[in-house]
């Protein structure tokens, strides 16, 4: 696979606060990104990036995704933006 298409693929682990997690839920906006995993306990998950981060080849991913000009305004707060491994795909498409 030469090319990469990082659509809204770029997601960002969270911590919520006691006081955010009651806020939060699959869907809503938070963070730069739009929360789509909450862990059982509510402590945790995972947001995807509202911004569209383009085509690149897998070796330019590091670059694209350390580039605040590549994310959502919100998004440029956090420096944590990683892709999505297996499974998290899986829950992002569900």
């Amino acid at each position: 696979m030469k090319n990469l298409i990082l659509t809204s693929l770029v997601i960002l682990s969270l911590t919520l606060s006691s006081q955010a997690q009651r806020k939060q839920a699959i869907g809503k906006k938070f963070g730069g990104g739009i929360v789509f995993n909450i862990t059982p306990d509510g402590l945790h998950g995972l947001i995807v990036e509202t911004q569209d981060q383009g085509t690149c080849n897998w070796n330019e991913v590091p670059a694209l995704i350390a580039n605040p000009a590549n994310h959502s305004e919100a998004g440029k707060a956090f420096t944590d933006w990683r892709l999505p491994d297996k499974e998290e795909m899986y829950k992002l498409y569900k």
